[in-house]
């Protein structure tokens, strides 16, 4: 990374602390706390205890040993309590013995099974480099490498064995989660049959007897100018995978094996140009360039209508905008999008949000943000905020607002400081996490709470072979990992806690 100093979080949050050269991001809990908290010392153990019937001291809450109690005159001496365990420095060390001297004599100090902070810990193990046991005892970094104490990722989905070469521009790469299992979507070029351009979509369980795998093929159709033509923007749902064409849209079931698309509407106008489909709970939404009116468009069409002569409709007094539309998003009975006036170029795009029923004549969209950056930007809600990514000259951070959106209320900055974000925001009940572009050491994915309070460093988005694979954009989180596509196709994965 650059030297900017260190990640920083909102007006909330200013808990966080750089300990390494991949920015390894500690909260107010680690190891630098309980040295402070201890006036600098590592906090090694308790007072002795005193009396006939004292305890004796308690571990070091950083792992050392506390000394066993006092025995009292005639009397015998309680145990020392067992060491606290830290996370950042190895189990706590095991309480003093009790003494048993009729004089009174001191019990023995307890052993000490702890580890100090980045070193070796309880396990025995070098926390910087042991990929079992990766920045703290037991957190696992699986098949994959760790470095300075971070893990690095962990391939679970790979392309099929027979596709020869993934082209790279464009929509030609997404990835989708849901309900424990990956699916990558591909416009690939397969040597192995003809035409040898496809649109192909894989599967894969999250928890693979075997990694990587090759996933299951769900979609395998010919990109040779028959139907469905050229696709240009993809998104699932729980059940299908929508892809919108130029000629119209079209979707397939998850649960497919190696099926062709159903077709679902008609394109409004010739030679479609998508840019995204968003999907409501009553309503499909298809944000695209119109090539004759020269402008950007903002279909919708309802799901209970879907068939091969359905056409979508503009949406009332919001569709045909000049302006460049991306980030298409759906959050209740509201439209959330990124927009940027074709007509000025360098000018950043803004945050406008619009009822999916539309507008009355005359009003425009409300403005929630501006100057944000590329169309990398990303939009994601939980239903009580909205949450999006954006980029301020070469910085990049992830922003929210209360729901529903109150016109003029000020954005709140939760993450700030970080080189440009790639897409996607994902979120589980308390945590956001993002994927930053870093070009020295490999994409960093992080992990922000909702509230700001703080963030940590999960790992590098990057599997080192002779492709160098690097991270691209978010794919989904489970209880246990988090999971992102990177060059090639691979679909990686790291722990999802720190």
């Amino acid at each position: 990374m650059r030297g900017r100093g260190c990640v920083r979080h909102g007006a909330r949050a200013s808990q966080a602390f750089m300990i390494s050269s991949k920015t390894r991001v500690l909260t107010s809990l680690g190891f630098l706390g309980l040295l402070i908290a201890c006036g600098l010392s590592a906090c090694s153990s308790k007072s002795d205890g005193v009396g006939g019937d004292a305890s004796g001291g308690k571990g070091g809450t950083d792992g050392s040993s506390g000394s066993g109690g006092k025995g009292g005159h005639s009397t015998v001496g309680a145990s020392g309590e067992a060491g606290e365990a830290n996370p950042a420095a190895g189990e706590g060390g095991a309480g003093g013995a009790a003494g048993i001297d009729t004089g009174g004599a001191a019990g023995a100090a307890g052993a000490d099974s702890g580890g100090e902070a980045g070193g070796v810990g309880s396990c025995n193990a070098n926390l910087q480099i042991d990929s079992a046991n990766c920045g703290r005892c037991g957190h696992s970094c699986g098949t994959a490498d760790c470095s300075d104490g971070l893990c690095y990722a962990e391939p679970v989905l790979v392309p099929d064995t027979t596709v020869a070469e993934l082209t790279k521009s464009g929509y030609n790469q997404r990835t989708f989660f849901s309900a424990g299992n990956l699916y990558a979507w591909e416009n690939v070029e397969d040597s192995t049959q003809t035409p040898d351009l496809r649109y192909r979509l894989l599967r894969a369980s999250t928890t693979p007897t075997t990694l990587p795998t090759k996933g299951t093929i769900v979609q395998d159709i010919p990109d040779d100018g028959s139907a469905p033509y050229f696709v240009n923007a993809v998104n699932f749902d729980a059940t299908y995978l929508y892809q919108c064409t130029t000629a119209g849209g079209t979707r397939v079931a998850l649960s497919a094996n190696a099926a062709a698309p159903t077709v679902i509407f008609k394109a409004p106008v010739a030679n479609l140009e998508c840019n995204d489909i968003a999907i409501g709970s009553t309503a499909l939404f298809i944000s695209s360039h119109d090539t004759v009116a020269g402008k950007d468009t903002l279909y919708t069409i309802p799901i209970a209508s879907l068939g091969p002569n359905a056409v979508p409709t503009l949406v009332p007094n919001v569709g045909l905008r000049d302006n460049n539309i991306f980030a298409l998003t759906v959050v209740g009975s509201d439209l959330f999008w990124m927009e940027n006036d074709l007509s000025q170029n360098a000018t950043p795009p803004n945050l406008v949000t619009a009822p999916t029923a539309g507008l009355a004549p005359g009003a425009k969209p409300t403005k929630i943000d501006a100057d944000l950056g590329n169309q990398s930007a990303s939009i994601a809600s939980d239903g009580q905020y909205l949450y999006w990514t954006d980029t301020h000259g070469a910085l990049g951070e992830v922003r929210r607002t209360k729901l529903p959106y109150v016109p003029g209320a000020t954005p709140e900055a939760l993450l700030q400081n970080l080189d440009a974000l790639d897409p996607g925001i994902l979120m589980d009940a308390n945590w956001l996490y993002v994927m930053e572009a870093n070009n020295e050491i490999g994409n960093v994915i992080y992990r922000v709470a909702k509230d700001g309070s703080t963030s940590d460093t999960l790992g590098i988005a990057f599997v080192h072979d002779s492709a160098q694979h690097k991270g691209l954009q978010m794919t989904g989180v489970d209880a246990n990992y988090v999971y992102f596509l990177l060059f090639d196709g691979i679909v990686g994965r790291l722990p999802k806690r720190p």
